[in-house]
């Protein structure tokens, strides 16, 4: 028994499942069709070519299931009752053959059966995480963009962004911070954000 017991559960923790899960081809295909969805987008990859995505889209279901699976080892193995139910579920993105699953459990209440004193419920919040690799290329193509605008990302912890442009007839950067309601600081192309100086008033 790995699962955690009514008393084991504080509210406030969070469990980092691990291993993650990797969704491939025949693991979506075969569950759409062992659940009888003959959505095209799960089944029919040269309509799913013509869709919005370009591609086949993994059974949202089959995400679910995954994250919810994931989440079993630590916190219900062995000491469920039973699921009562889903208050809320929501697919922000879409998820595709090769992605990865990660998943984190909260515990956000506990309290013991109403009609059942012997036993307790704890309402759970499972957040759903795809992999790293996906979210490092969404990030490298926003600062892609960025450049041919003409802008050049900082960094990540203090999101600052330099915008190339001229003062008194020299090259600089313009600095902006995230928070910043405006462009105030601007500073020499050599130098960094410490070497910022406020914009001249004209």
């Amino acid at each position: 028994m790995a699962g955690k017991l009514f008393e084991d559960l504080a509210i406030g923790h969070v469990f980092r499942h691990q291993p993650g899960r990797t969704i491939t081809e025949s693991d979506n295909v075969f569950f759409s069709c062992l659940t009888m969805n003959p959505q095209p987008l799960h089944v029919d990859f040269h309509a799913a070519q013509q869709a919005e995505f370009g591609k086949p889209l993994v059974n949202s279901i089959l995400t679910l299931g995954i994250a919810v699976g994931l989440s079993v080892g630590e916190t219900t193995l062995g000491t469920t009752v039973g699921n009562l139910g889903f208050e809320k579920v929501e697919f922000p993105k879409p998820v595709f053959h090769g992605d990865t699953i990660y998943a984190e459990t909260e515990v956000v209440d506990k309290r013991e059966s109403r009609s059942r004193p012997e036993w307790g419920e704890s309402p759970e919040q499972l957040a759903l995480r795809h992999d790293i690799e996906e979210v490092a290329r969404e990030i490298a193509s926003c600062i892609a963009e960025l450049d041919q605008v003409g802008c050049v990302f900082k960094g990540f912890e203090p999101g600052l962004v330099d915008f190339y442009g001229t003062l008194d007839g020299r090259d600089v950067f313009w600095c902006w911070r995230e928070g910043e309601d405006t462009i105030t600081h601007y500073h020499e192309l050599e130098m960094g954000f410490a070497g910022r100086r406020p914009v001249p008033s004209t």
